[in-house]
C-alpha cells in the first residue's frame, strides 16, 4: 500500500469526524464520520464552512462568528487547542463537537 492510500484509509476509516478546508475555510473534502455528524452527504458538506454548520449562539453566549475567530485563530497560534464547538446537523438537531 502506498502512502498516499494508507493515509486515505485510515481518514476514511476513522471514527472521528475530519473535514479539510481550503485557505477560505471551505471544506474541500471529508470523511464517512464528518457526513453522519451533520446528518449530511459528502456533496451537500463540500463548500460549506463552519459558520454554515453552526447555530447563530455557541454554548458560551457567542454569536458563531465571533467564537470561530477566537477558536481558529488560537489553532493557527499553538500546535494543540482544545474548545467546545457546536455543530447543527442539516436535519435541524444540534451535534456537540470538541475541537
Amino acid at each position: 500500500m502506498t502512502a498516499p492510500s494508507y493515509y486515505h484509509a485510515l481518514f476514511t476509516a476513522a471514527g472521528d469526524s475530519m473535514v479539510v478546508r481550503d485557505e477560505a475555510g471551505r471544506a474541500v473534502d471529508c470523511n464517512p464520520a464528518a457526513c453522519a455528524l451533520l446528518a449530511c452527504s459528502r456533496e451537500q458538506l463540500l463548500g460549506t464552512t463552519p459558520l454554515d454548520w453552526a447555530p447563530a449562539l455557541q454554548p458560551d453566549g457567542r454569536q458563531r462568528l465571533n467564537r470561530q475567530q477566537r477558536c481558529w485563530g488560537a489553532c493557527m497560534r499553538v500546535e494543540a487547542v482544545s474548545f467546545d464547538w457546536v455543530n447543527r446537523r442539516l436535519d435541524g438537531a444540534s451535534s456537540s463537537r470538541r475541537g
